[in-house]
């Protein structure tokens, strides 16, 4: 029993980053399907074949007394799996541990203090591998609290609280005069597509949008992450914070106090109160299972979260054991920094299809007539990268650049106006384009997918977002330079609805009003 408990603990810290991931209940609502589904079949699959596997090492070197000395070598070797997996999981969960581990001398540091247990480790692998049992052995109670929380979270909520909900009941009868589509950049960013762009970064579609439409210089977004932002701009007010509660709820705190994000009435709601039918297309938040409600229509992509949480490839019980098995490797301390081992390659390959996915649906939908208010939340320019500007095609099997992701934005900005034109809508459309915050360079500098062209570009306040808006039969552009927070986009958009904004003018004169939203 004793060498069995040992065994499996070794097995289970191997995998302890989905544990702990599941053991946080903020992480169900990130998820598309239930994890009792996938990828925990998976995952106990490698738990069983790696305890089976220590077993038999654990008796083939008690049996030959030869070999233990090799046996516990080995042993010692493949212990690098549950250390460093544990590791990267216990600095997610610490952000205080993650600023020490990020800090500049900590891997010098930490390579210095590893020389002696790797040369004990050399000269007695037999007392430094009764330790490492002994430590497997102890962890128990650790493991024990984890995997209770983890199969709490798993077993509380079931398959139907990972199922979209039912759309509010399409119109038949709506305005034919005026619609709204709404185009939200994720952590596109004013400096760089605009006012400071890269040398040699080609944006023609954003050029004509600014040409032709209300373009502010000076926009801020309402928080400095999607979690925050997405429902201050579909709310038209300030977030404070939100904490995810499980997979179908949003709890959301604002001046006016706490609430779920599904029960508090936003744009969607103005619009279908004005008669039209509404619609979101969108990534990181499950709108399918928050604003069902108020649309009539819903599209979205659940990868807001740690790779291999959810299995996105493969339907067979192979190929998701494989890619579980590449992802366990991958998630090892530093090997973000190899471009072989990073699982920024898998993030790569789940960004590409998730956006082509959304593309095709929001193409759709901004060409239906009968939609009058369409959310396009995209997930570019965000990182990863994965599309070559050079070569004007997506690439996820090579690291690209925050810059090529940006030019990507601009490719699917250009395909959603050909979209809405080919569908004889622009008479009657009304274009918003922004982002929910400007580029994180402080963030995204410390991690595996900063790049060289990143690092050369990153230059100034990148905070800003973009806003551009462009009214029906308006081709005379405007520039607006005063500051104001994009906050206001609900009350602009139940506006323009309502056809009380007509003019580029009469958006500045409702921005600077004190009364506006």
């Amino acid at each position: 029993m004793r060498r069995v408990l040992i065994c499996v603990a070794f097995a289970t810290w191997s995998f302890s980053n989905f544990w702990f991931a599941i053991a946080e209940r903020r992480v169900l609502y990130f998820l598309r399907e239930a994890p009792l589904r996938a990828p925990l079949p998976a995952v106990i699959g490698w738990e069983a074949l790696l305890t089976v596997a220590m077993l038999l090492a654990w008796r083939m070197g008690a049996a030959h007394p030869r070999w233990r000395r090799r046996t516990e070598s080995i042993f010692l070797g493949a212990c690098i799996l549950p250390v460093g997996i544990a590791s990267a999981a216990l600095l997610r969960l610490s952000p205080l541990l993650t600023r020490i581990v990020g800090a500049r001398f900590f891997w010098p540091a930490a390579a210095l203090a590893a020389v002696w247990p790797l040369i004990q480790a050399a000269r007695h692998p037999e007392t430094l591998a009764r330790a490492m049992r002994a430590a497997f052995l102890w962890s128990w109670p650790v493991l024990t609290v984890v995997m209770f929380q983890a199969a709490v979270n798993m077993l509380r909520y079931g398959s139907q609280d990972y199922a979209d909900r039912p759309t509010a009941p399409r119109l038949r009868s709506y305005p034919r005069d005026i619609r709204v589509v709404w185009i939200i950049f994720d952590e596109a960013s004013q400096a760089m597509a605009f006012s400071s762009r890269p040398t040699g970064l080609s944006l023609p579609n954003f050029d004509r949008l600014r040409r032709e439409s209300f373009y502010a210089t000076a926009a801020v977004a309402p928080g400095g992450e999607t979690r925050i932002s997405m429902p201050a701009l579909i709310l038209g007010e300030h977030v404070i914070n939100t904490e995810p509660d499980g997979p179908s709820d949003l709890r959301v705190e604002t001046a006016r106090g706490a609430f779920s994000w599904n029960c508090a009435r936003n744009v969607f709601d103005d619009a279908r109160e004005a008669g039209f039918n509404t619609a979101v297309v969108g990534w990181y938040h499950p709108y399918g299972r928050l604003l069902n409600r108020s649309l009539t229509e819903y599209f979205w992509t659940a990868t807001g979260v740690e790779p291999g949480l959810e299995a996105q490839f493969h339907a067979s019980a192979p190929g998701a054991m494989l890619d579980r098995a590449w992802l366990q490797v991958a998630s090892l301390p530093l090997s973000g920094h190899l471009s072989v081992l990073s699982p920024l390659r898998y993030q790569r390959r789940v960004r590409a299809r998730d956006f082509r996915d959304l593309m095709e649906r929001a193409s759709r939908v901004a060409a239906d007539p009968e939609i009058g208010l369409v959310l396009a939340h995209l997930p570019v320019p965000h990182s990863p990268g994965f599309y070559d500007r050079a070569a004007s095609r997506i690439d996820a099997d090579h690291p690209s650049s925050y810059i090529d992701n940006l030019a990507l934005a601009d490719r699917a900005l250009g395909d959603l106006r050909r979209a809405i034109e080919q569908a004889g809508l622009s008479d009657r459309t009304a274009l918003i384009v922004s982002a929910d915050h400007g580029w994180r360079t402080a963030m995204w500098r410390t991690l595996p997918g900063w790049t060289r062209q990143d690092e050369s570009v990153a230059r100034g306040d990148t905070s800003g977002v973009p806003f551009l808006v462009q009214l029906p039969n308006e081709s005379a552009g405007m520039v607006y330079k005063s500051p104001f927070d994009t906050i206001i986009t609900r009350g602009l958009i139940t506006e323009i609805l309502h056809r009380r904004i007509t003019t580029l003018g009469q958006i500045a004169q409702q921005i600077a009003s004190p009364a506006f939203p």
